[in-house]
């Protein structure tokens, strides 16, 4: 029983009481792959140290929670064959995660789970994190692949309509199944 002790004033090391609900109804088995060596996770300069033991610990509460949440760190560079059987992600990408229930997974990219001083990287090209959104990132992914029964939406394109990216990606992360249908030459699935 891992004993973590938050002494912080706003509960920074806890999890909302939502997500231990969610995550302890979990039936089926959840793998949440860090996509580097746990020691490498926590170190950065002293500028984000902070936010990656932040996060470090929130992923340990939530494999804590949840018999069937279990928690991996792996070294991409001593195992390269790990990303092999998951083809539909762009590995070129900057994944920090990967969540996997079954067949189904989900990449979990760096931006997801940090928030970045954009002037300070647009000016000086250096990448100063101002908060931590692992928590919410890390449930979207496990919602998205315990998800049995998706709800379907058809988002219609070819009529000259508005980009709708924010949208679907909303819907995404939601754990909605999104097709994009031109009437032009498709048509809406029953």
């Amino acid at each position: 029983y891992p004993l973590y002790i938050d002494v912080t004033e706003n509960s920074s090391y806890k999890l909302q009481s939502e997500t231990r609900d969610y995550l302890s109804d979990i039936k089926k088995p959840v793998d949440i792959y860090i996509l580097q060596k746990e020691t490498d996770f926590e170190s950065g300069d002293s500028s984000s140290y902070k936010y990656y033991v932040q996060a470090n610990r929130l992923l340990h509460a939530m494999a804590d929670s949840s018999d069937n949440v279990e928690l991996h760190y792996v070294d991409l560079t001593a195992e390269p064959t790990f990303t092999s059987p998951y083809p539909q992600i762009d590995w070129t990408k900057n994944h920090m995660a990967l969540v996997v229930s079954g067949d189904l997974y989900r990449a979990v990219d760096l931006t997801d789970m940090f928030t970045y001083d954009q002037e300070q990287y647009y000016y000086y090209g250096t990448t100063v994190i101002t908060k931590q959104n692992v928590e919410q990132a890390m449930m979207t992914a496990i919602m998205n692949v315990t998800t049995e029964d998706k709800t379907k939406v058809t988002v219609l394109s070819g009529q000259g309509e508005q980009e709708m990216t924010a949208f679907t990606t909303l819907l995404e992360n939601n754990a909605f199944e999104v097709e994009q249908v031109s009437l032009l030459n498709g048509s809406i699935a029953d």
